[in-house]
């Protein structure tokens, strides 16, 4: 497992950042700055690709959580996230930003937190 603290600490910090984009976003947005945000939620959609393909090797390793669960849910989110945003319908992207997407990742934070960070402090 010792060969996995610096994955499953760059894994928290990613998250971490990925939730800041997306309330800067969501900040943007209010603001009627659309066109301004769409390369920062590309960037949280590389953010997450990352997040995904670091997971695998990790979660065999790990106690029984509800990652993968959570992971999917991300997934479905950021999916209409992207669709409203290649619509170009701000208030979609919006609405699902604010009831779907940051709720999703912020879950999926918090389960991160709470199975890797007791590695990344030992």
């Amino acid at each position: 497992m010792e060969k996995y603290i610096d994955v499953m600490d760059k894994t928290l910090k990613l998250s971490e950042t990925c939730l800041e984009a997306i309330a800067h976003i969501k900040a943007k947005l209010n603001e009627g700055q659309f066109e301004e945000t769409s390369s920062l939620m590309s960037n949280v959609v590389e953010g997450f690709y990352h997040l995904e393909q670091a997971l695998p090797a990790l979660l065999k390793r790990l106690p029984a959580n509800n990652i993968e669960q959570l992971v999917q849910q991300l997934q479905q989110s950021l999916e209409r996230v992207v669709t409203a945003y290649e619509q170009e319908q701000p208030g979609q992207v919006q609405e699902k930003l604010q009831f779907s997407l940051q709720p999703a990742f912020l879950v999926l934070h918090r389960e991160l937190e709470v199975v890797l960070r007791p590695y990344t402090l030992s």
